[in-house]
């Protein structure tokens, strides 16, 4: 109890030392060695909050860390895939070179399972958070046309050249992010890691202040509605990967999604897991609201309820009006 009662004061007495020597009115020496006593609580509780936001720990296993290390070792080997989504598809990056044996699970998760199982025969896609162009590719392979999102220019400029590999005709990419208005903001990302950018105040800042190395680019942000309505052909699918930013992505085209009811895919994220959790439940309140009806959770199969945000958070929904 008297460590329970101390920290309040110590934080206090931390804030007005730094006011006062920010304004010049505290100049007293610091003891050397030790730091003062009252410093340990807050120091305490400041590693603490560090090792519970750690981007890296919330957000990867260390079997996906160590394949992401690995992976940039190989960044310009151009190869044709053995497994997965684009099997027989050339590409550059990635360890998709690996015999299946090597990759294991990773190559044969429900996710996958779902996504080669969809019937896209002739319809218009919408890859929204394109990365490196992996489902680009997939969708080109049965799709009439695939629009994709990718706001990163490293990754962008990646997705044009596997694209260019497959002498693939029938895909446009836009270097802009989709959100809910026209505007400039500024992406965050580990570089080991440049598929998990973000622009979301939340996890941005956690890639900042945990991160062992972040970059950061401006990028520019659109609205779906607004694409649509300059010339873009009009979606039967769309898939959603944008790291925090789904909300948003989902508040941009919402007159078209009212009125056509596209078959939307997406992936859920948050900066923690309470965030995820309310990212969720805003999520399907809003595609509630917008009409849809029958909500996939992908992983399992299961239905998902408007009030299932905790088990709806864990992993990816594949939402259509019936």
């Amino acid at each position: 109890m008297a460590y329970a009662e101390s920290f309040p004061r110590a934080l206090a007495g931390h804030h007005i030392v730094k006011e006062a020597e920010s304004r010049g009115q505290y100049n007293a020496k610091k003891p050397k060695g030790k730091k003062p006593v009252a410093e340990w609580p807050l120091v305490a509780w400041k590693k603490r909050q560090i090792v519970a936001n750690n981007y890296h720990k919330l957000h990867f296993t260390l079997r996906h860390t160590m394949m992401a290390s690995l992976s940039r070792c190989f960044g310009n080997t151009v190869y044709t895939s053995r497994h997965g989504l684009i099997k027989g598809m050339r590409r550059k990056g990635g360890l998709g070179f690996l015999p299946s044996f090597l990759v294991g699970s990773a190559d044969n998760t429900p996710e996958l399972t779902f996504l080669s199982k969809l019937a896209l025969d002739g319809a218009v896609v919408y890859d929204i958070g394109g990365f490196v162009g992996v489902l680009t590719l997939f969708f080109s392979r049965s799709a009439r046309q695939v629009v994709t999102f990718e706001p990163n220019p490293a990754n962008y400029a990646r997705i044009l050249e596997n694209l260019r590999l497959n002498n693939i005709t029938n895909v446009r990419v836009r270097n802009v992010a989709i959100g809910e208005s026209e505007s400039c903001m500024t992406l965050v990302y580990d570089p080991l890691m440049p598929g998990a950018g973000s622009a979301d105040p939340s996890i941005s800042g956690q890639i900042r202040d945990t991160a062992r190395r972040h970059l950061s680019v401006e990028i520019h942000t659109t609205r779906l509605d607004d694409e649509i309505r300059r010339g873009l052909a009009k979606p039967d699918f769309i898939k959603i990967d944008v790291e925090g930013m789904e909300i948003s992505a989902l508040r941009g085209g919402e007159s078209f999604l009212r009125e056509r009811h596209p078959r939307l895919y997406l992936e859920m994220h948050g900066a923690t897991q309470s965030e995820k959790v309310s990212n969720v439940g805003q999520i399907l309140r809003l595609l509630h609201d917008y009409g849809y009806e029958d909500v996939i959770h992908v992983e399992t199969g299961r239905r998902v309820v408007l009030d299932d945000y905790v088990f709806a958070c864990r992993g990816h929904l594949y939402v259509s009006q019936s």
